[in-house]
């Protein structure tokens, strides 16, 4: 009988503010009832109401993410121009902090299917408000295209910092069993995120082809945040994940996001914030030709000392990959297009290089084992 009470004390609370709050103020007032049954269920011994308020938190939640999810109306509420000072704070920041002292309330007790529920609730929550903020930020609305090239790479870097957080929760769990939200949470992130760098960073929005201004500066533009970053944040996700295939696949799109970078700084460097390949008339000097090839030459130099370094295999691999490419480019293109002083600096830069790669490779990479000088008693000479 008390349990009954309890339970529609809560249900009259929630039918209370939905009739007495409308929009994003309801939403917030009814997330503040999961933390309130979970609370409860905490302080309570009788094991069919504590079973029945982690069920009824959890029934709230559902209703939270959808009023928050499915609800067409969200788009026309009033924002606040550009500023991140709006309704999302209370609309879906109070949610998501509600949902995270629910679970972690519920977790005292156990960590069952209702705590992980929530768990999951609140990393939804907190990745739509995240996202919206960009989205407003960057545009003022809710309804503008939010696949123009800086929201999707800020959601790219978004996405993989997020994931890397959970990798390290995930890992940091007690048991030999990682915390499915966690683990579950990251693996869907990292393919999300790679997800929207193949198919619009590099795709559809790569400026190349895409007009998208990447800023008049060398280096510090925003091809860093589309390529050099996600590439670095792919690079920690795949040195923390285990040897197989979704590792190869990412230390790939690794190497396929930096070469990118490398090569869209060069064009930059000549032509200024638009890359088009119809800019300027689609004009190329011999010094923008040569460049590129300086420019992969010193990247697989680095790729290989790092690979050195670290004992990466696939370092090494990545760093032959760009090296062929660069051969390619020089006996192909650079003998017949470029004229006088730089063809020579090509083919000599590239068959000094071919020496001394050739040079750590056998004093280095494939060096024989030591056999120490004076071997102890006990061990062969």
């Amino acid at each position: 009988m008390p349990g009954a009470f309890v339970l529609a004390a809560l249900a009259l609370a929630g039918l209370a503010l939905a009739a007495l709050l409308r929009t994003s103020w309801l939403t917030a007032a009814l997330s503040l009832l999961v933390p309130a049954a979970a609370l409860i269920e905490s302080r309570t011994t009788v094991a069919p109401l504590a079973d029945a308020l982690r069920r009824g938190a959890v029934a709230v939640a559902v209703v939270v993410v959808a009023r928050l999810t499915l609800n067409p109306w969200l788009l026309d509420y009033p924002l606040n121009g550009t500023s991140p000072l709006n309704w999302l704070l209370w609309g879906y920041g109070v949610p998501a902090v509600a949902c995270t002292a629910g679970a972690w309330l519920l977790r005292q007790r156990r960590d069952d299917r209702p705590a992980q529920g929530l768990a999951a609730a609140a990393l939804v929550l907190g990745l739509l408000f995240a996202c919206l903020e960009i989205q407003v930020i960057q545009a003022g609305s809710l309804a503008s295209d939010p696949f123009a090239l800086l929201p999707t790479s800020l959601r790219s870097v978004l996405f993989l910092a997020v994931a890397l957080v959970l990798t390290g929760r995930a890992g940091s769990t007690a048991g030999p069993v990682a915390h499915p939200v966690a683990h579950w949470g990251a693996r869907i992130l990292v393919r999300a995120a790679a997800a929207q760098v193949v198919l619009v960073q590099l795709g559809v929005l790569n400026p190349l082809w895409a007009v998208e201004p990447v800023g008049p500066w060398p280096v510090f533009n925003l091809l860093l945040l589309v390529y050099a970053l996600p590439a670095l944040l792919f690079g920690l996700a795949a040195w923390r994940r285990e040897a197989g295939l979704a590792r190869r696949a990412l230390v790939i799109l690794v190497l396929v996001l930096a070469f990118t970078w490398v090569s869209l700084e060069v064009r930059q460097a000549f032509h200024g914030s638009t890359l088009t390949l119809w800019a300027h008339g689609g004009e190329r000097t011999d010094a923008e030709w040569y460049s590129y090839s300086a420019a992969w030459l010193a990247f697989a130099l680095a790729l290989l000392a790092l690979g050195v370094r670290t004992r990466r295999a696939d370092l090494r691999y990545a760093s032959l990959a760009v090296l062929l490419v660069t051969v390619l480019k020089v006996f192909l293109s650079d003998m017949a297009d470029l004229t006088g002083l730089l063809r020579i600096l090509s083919f000599l830069g590239l068959g000094l290089c071919l020496m001394g790669i050739g040079y750590v490779y056998q004093r280095v990479v494939f060096a024989p084992a030591r056999v120490p000088a004076n071997p102890t008693p006990g061990e062969t000479s």
